[in-house]
């Protein structure tokens, strides 16, 4: 499944506007929150935390391109977290819900952790255009 439009605007909007600057003044707002070299003499206490905000958003929103960006990244990163495997014996329920998911949408893969039951499923991207859907439950 693509991107929507209206994401693709603001990601090229980020990474050529806004980007650029960000990373022009990150090093100095970096120094600035820690009070070091320029900042370290100050007569106000704390006032690199207001440098803070701006560091989390542009950090957020670094690490929500890389993950749009890398999805097979991601994949790799959720299979390894929730030991995710193709499902070799399925209790009929597990079959129900896989026939039904293969029923609506044939492209995605169902993998799954019969250990775990903590999470009960969850679709994650394997690629651009490959998706995978995470079952996770006791098989009886």
């Amino acid at each position: 499944m693509p991107l929507p439009p209206w994401l693709w605007v603001w990601l090229i909007t980020f990474v050529f506007f806004y980007m650029p600057g960000e990373l022009k003044y990150m090093p100095s707002r970096i120094r600035q929150l820690l009070g070091v070299g320029q900042f370290a003499q100050r007569d106000v206490p704390f006032t690199g935390i207001v440098q803070l905000p701006v560091l989390l958003i542009t950090g957020a929103v670094l690490v929500g391109l890389l993950t749009v960006s890398l999805p097979w990244a991601r994949a790799a990163y959720l299979e390894k977290r929730f030991r995710l495997a193709a499902l070799p014996q399925m209790s009929p329920a597990l079959k129900d819900i896989a026939g039904f998911v293969h029923e609506h949408a044939p492209e995605i893969e169902v993998k799954g952790n019969l250990l775990r039951t903590d999470h009960l499923a969850f679709v994650y991207p394997l690629g651009y255009r490959k998706r995978a859907m995470a079952m996770q439950g006791r098989s009886s």
